[in-house]
């Protein structure tokens, strides 16, 4: 369990050298759609092709307005007959004009002879298993009660002052594709512009705002600064996308799990709300339908940062996204990518961050190393939105070389 530490005029009276725990507890979890549970049916995903997708708007998860063609519903069904399917939920994806379904397989069906099959269908553009996907954050322990900027940033502290000198990333759509984010947070409620659930109809919003992960992961990239509470971001001005498309597994904890049709769904969000900057500290096995949306991405120069991890590659394995991995060393950014790398090691151990309930707290893992990157980009990116991966790579590398306490 995390520990939480209140900042500002939040603060414990019980901090002396080293902080007194203040636990956090939160609200039971919703009951989520099939398509996102812990099921033990094997789902997969299929994609038709489907010329008359109406023009809907992007919502949350289950929205009446989401239609299917005629001709496209009667080979869902025919589908469904043909291989003993059971379609539990579908979307369009426009950005790729085509329907998707997610199928469930009957028990008896051998999953892998079937996707062999389904790949013969000529009525069929795509079809894989569903996969899963988790946060790259680990729990730790506070050991140290300072809660101020110098405490966030250490010794790094002046040189992120110097840098907010020349850009805060105003006017940087940042779309963070994670678990939900505290709207009311202090430190983030005036930096979220547009908030979208595609997990659940948590029409209350009760779960989405006490979600730890995506709420450390905003309080990197974009705290609000100079509001005399908490700490700074490192885009302090940037806009926040918050796009849940991951579920937290245990009620206070911080880990969250995701899927194929729901990251395709935030994915496809972000793109068509012009997103400058994608993060994805989130990471699971190759996914061929989130890599052709992650391929229209990249091809309209929005920057995707994803966290890497020794055991989850995708989605920082695809060539043009900025990989993050953690560094175990200090300071800020510590290696470089070489010319032909989009390869970054970021130090993200115990980083002071937002929390649900207007609280503050230290987190670890690659998928704080992805945030500080792509906190950094927003700034780079401010004012040369076109900026490709490579170029941004390049001007980051000239801004860390030119800083005395953040040289690698």
């Amino acid at each position: 369990m995390l520990i939480s530490m209140l900042v500002s005029r939040f603060i414990s009276t019980k901090l002396r050298r080293f902080l007194i725990a203040a636990l956090c507890w939160f609200g039971a979890t919703a009951a989520y759609a099939s398509t996102n549970s812990d099921s033990t049916e094997t789902l997969l995903l299929v994609t038709l092709d489907d010329s008359e997708i109406p023009a809907v708007p992007q919502r949350g998860y289950h929205h009446p307005g989401y239609q299917i063609s005629p001709a496209t519903a009667s080979i869902v069904r025919s589908l469904e007959h043909d291989y003993a399917l059971k379609k539990v939920d579908g979307w369009p994806i426009r950005l790729l004009g085509v329907y998707c379904a997610v199928m469930a397989v009957a028990k008896n069906i051998d999953s892998q002879l079937l996707l062999t099959q389904l790949h013969q269908d000529k009525r069929i553009r795509l079809a894989q298993p569903q996969q899963t996907f988790y946060v790259q954050a680990r729990d730790v322990q506070a050991s140290n009660a300072d809660p101020y900027f110098a405490l966030q940033y250490g010794r790094d502290a002046e040189q992120i002052q110097q840098w907010h000198l020349r850009s805060t990333g105003r006017g940087v759509r940042v779309a963070i594709i994670d678990t939900g984010i505290d709207r009311t947070h202090p430190d983030l409620q005036n930096r979220i512009r547009i908030a979208r659930n595609f997990v659940d109809d948590d029409s209350s919003g009760e779960h989405f705002d006490t979600d730890i992960h995506g709420t450390a992961v905003a309080g990197i990239i974009a705290a609000t600064a100079n509001n005399g509470i908490g700490i700074a971001g490192l885009a302090p001005d940037a806009d926040i996308l918050a796009l849940k498309a991951c579920w937290q597994l245990k009620r206070g904890e911080i880990a969250a799990r995701c899927n194929s049709f729901t990251l395709a769904k935030a994915l496809s969000f972000a793109i068509e709300n012009n997103a400058d900057v994608i993060n994805l500290s989130l990471g699971g096995p190759s996914d061929p339908l989130l890599t052709q949306l992650l391929q229209i991405a990249l091809a309209r120069r929005t920057l995707i940062v994803a966290a890497r991890s020794a055991r989850d590659a995708f989605p920082a394995e695809v060539v043009g996204v900025i990989a993050v991995a953690e560094s175990a060393q200090t300071g800020f950014l510590i290696k470089m990518p070489s010319k032909d790398s989009t390869l970054v090691e970021a130090a993200a151990s115990e980083l002071l961050s937002t929390s649900p309930g207007g609280h503050y707290d230290f987190f670890s893992g690659s998928s704080m190393a992805a945030a500080r990157v792509t906190g950094i980009s927003a700034l780079l990116r401010q004012g040369e939105q076109r900026l490709s991966a490579a170029q941004t790579l390049e001007k980051l590398k000239l801004w860390l070389t030119q800083a005395t306490a953040m040289t690698p």
